[in-house]
């Protein structure tokens, strides 16, 4: 057994280093989320946190698998999961907690909904046994209902970062260079556990091998300490989720997990639409994109939050209420070569 430091713990590498190490060795099994909780803040006292804001005004995309060609009917259904209905760990949520969770793309929306990233490895049958697909799924295509959200004001988040941050913005780049020089008023050591414990918890935010969701209990716990304000550095910087790479788009997207509270004060729904998503496999179909997809339905939000849906147009990404009034909403140009509406699909 590793004996707890005097000072902050920080202060000690190699007894980071070890209790890390320690850590992610337990058998988290049969035991309870307050059992986490308690072993890692009296080991590590702290969560460390890099902050980033997403501006007042960004648009993000959020999805959720179709059942087939049924349409949903009703704005709830392609909001916040109601926590009454989490019941299992989640990348950042933890069981009976409303996560909202967002995509910075389109493209990686497909790819997050479907966890293609699986099947282009070729271990398609993790999707059955996680209960993300059944048996009749489809390797290549998939309907969807993706829908756009507005950020009304600016989110505070905790930035995680990965191996493929070379991919990412410019902004993250910079500030995973700029993370490995030490900050005012910290020491040297100071750092060095602060990054290695935060490398932990990235890392944990980036596994691939995600066969059970015990396999995401420390993401969801870092995450869970995020949204309740609670042992972390900076307890004054009031947080709304957290930011990390998209693992399933191969960090060409970012995707945000925000609190309950936070998507209620914070986000407004845009428009959304029905699509038809094709996964490129690896195929040089359009330009470097790993999935396509066009809308065939988009909702028209009625006074009672239920959907109307009509055919989608070319010219319009989303139809979008303002007050009594529907106005459409386009996006700037991805630069595919193929149609964003389909009008048929098969014969």
């Amino acid at each position: 057994m590793i004996i707890k430091p005097p000072e902050h713990p920080y202060e000690y590498p190699e007894y980071i280093e070890q209790s890390l190490k320690e850590f992610k060795e337990r058998d988290w099994t049969g035991r309870t989320l307050n059992d986490i909780i308690r072993e890692y803040r009296e080991t590590f006292v702290t969560v460390p946190i890099c902050h980033i804001q997403m501006r007042k005004g960004t648009v993000v995309f959020r999805g959720r698998k179709n059942e087939g060609d049924e349409l949903f009917t009703h704005l709830d259904q392609v909001g916040l999961k109601p926590k009454d209905k989490v019941h299992s760990f989640g990348r950042a949520n933890v069981p009976g907690e409303a996560v909202f969770y967002a995509c910075t793309n389109e493209e990686t929306v497909v790819r997050e909904v479907t966890q293609w990233y699986i099947n282009d490895n070729g271990r398609a049958q993790d999707l059955i046994t996680r209960g993300i697909m059944g048996m009749g799924w489809s390797p290549f295509t998939s309907f969807m209902t993706i829908s756009a959200w507005h950020v009304k004001e600016d989110l505070n988040l905790a930035l995680l970062f990965n191996a493929g941050d070379k991919k990412r913005p410019v902004a993250i780049q910079e500030m995973a260079v700029e993370r490995m020089n030490p900050a005012d008023g910290h020491t040297e050591n100071y750092h060095k556990s602060f990054h290695k414990i935060l490398d932990f918890f990235s890392n944990e935010f980036g596994q691939l091998n995600v066969k059970q969701e015990l396999d995401y209990i420390y993401s969801a716990y870092y995450s869970y300490e995020i949204y309740h304000q609670t042992n972390r550095e900076k307890p004054s910087l009031k947080l709304d989720g957290v930011k990390y790479a998209s693992i399933a788009n191969d960090c060409r997207g970012e995707n945000i997990a925000i609190c309950e509270s936070s998507f209620k004060n914070k986000m407004a729904f845009l428009g959304a639409n029905f699509c038809y998503t094709y996964n490129t496999n690896g195929r040089d179909v359009d330009a470097d994109r790993t999935a396509l997809y066009a809308r065939v339905n988009s909702a028209i939000l009625k006074n009672d939050k239920s959907f109307e849906w009509v055919q989608s147009e070319e010219d319009v990404d989303y139809i979008v209420r303002v007050d009594d009034d529907y106005v459409p909403f386009v996006l700037p140009a991805n630069g595919s070569k193929f149609k964003k509406a389909v009008i048929r699909i098969g014969k």
